[in-house]
């Protein structure tokens, strides 16, 4: 029977608002062959690191994480299960009662983001992926459960693209902003198994694209040049249910910034039945978010 995807649980902290979710055991089988012959004569699992990605509008959860530093450095989940459940559908109607739903579970495991997307008019996004790390190399860190019971989901708030300042300027008519972490994995193996036995953050090299419109303000940025001390800040506000979005004044919004980098223009181009867009790159050192803030 089909299922769909439901809220994930890092050991006890559910993420909500999951819109897709995508598991891969990225197999990797090596042949081996006998003398001269042109076909193998064994099949080996050299390689099998699983991995699965999720996207959700949960930011305000998953920002959250890790005491806040999750945009730059993720979390890692050794203390207890993490649980990603799908939920069986059911023909006729919209999901299955009872314990008839399934879970992915692991003891050990590396969470990070690979990307924000806010869109001007459209629930922001972000994007992440789970590693799993097993106990000796030869252990699947990843084993199914069957027999779940899993109740409604609720949702949680969902943010909306507000405003953005580059080195302490205003940037308007803005059409959308990615935000790219930029964390780089690197896999420990032992023992000869196809498992990583440990999960190594190697590189965070973070990136933010801004699109505007307003082409005055980008095209002032034609020369590379550093972001000064007022960094580079993208406001997220919280939509509000039956209505637009929260009071700006109100501590419900979502910052994500960063102190230090370089800022150019990278491109600025369109037709003539349309306007002319701008994208402004910022390369930063380091990212920070904040949950719970007011918007200027």
């Amino acid at each position: 029977m089909a299922h769909s995807p439901y809220d994930i649980s890092l050991a006890g902290t559910v993420l909500k608002n999951i819109q897709s979710i995508n598991h891969s055991t990225n197999s990797n089988p090596v042949p081996g062959y006998p003398s001269g012959e042109a076909g193998p004569g064994s099949i080996f699992d050299a390689d099998c690191p699983h991995s699965t990605t999720f996207q959700s509008t949960d930011l305000q959860t998953i920002l959250g994480l890790n005491t806040a530093t999750y945009i730059s450095a993720g979390v890692f989940v050794s203390g207890g299960s993490t649980l990603v459940p799908i939920r069986k559908r059911l023909a006729g109607g919209i999901h299955a009662a009872g314990s008839t739903h399934e879970a992915l579970s692991c003891q050990n495991t590396l969470v990070f983001p690979t990307g924000v997307n806010a869109v001007q008019g459209q629930s922001a996004t972000i994007d992440s992926t789970m590693r799993y790390q097993s106990t000796d190399g030869m252990v699947n860190p990843v084993s199914q459960l069957g027999s779940q019971t899993l109740a409604a989901s609720a949702m949680n708030s969902e943010y909306v693209l507000h405003s953005a300042s580059v080195a302490g300027v205003a940037v308007s008519e803005l059409v959308s902003v990615t935000i790219t972490p930029g964390i780089t994995i690197t896999d420990g193996r032992s023992g000869g198994g196809p498992y990583p036995t440990a999960l190594f953050i190697t590189q965070v090299a973070p990136l933010l694209d801004i699109v505007t419109e307003n082409t005055t303000a980008a095209h002032a940025l034609l020369a590379g040049d550093s972001l000064g001390v007022a960094g580079v800040d993208i406001y997220l506000a919280q939509r509000s249910s039956s209505g637009v979005i929260t009071a700006t004044g109100s501590s419900a919004h979502v910052k994500i910034s960063a102190a230090a980098g370089m800022r150019q223009l990278v491109s600025s181009g369109g037709d003539s039945r349309g306007s002319l867009q701008c994208t402004i790159r910022v390369n930063c050192l380091a990212l920070t978010a904040a949950t719970s803030v007011a918007i200027p």
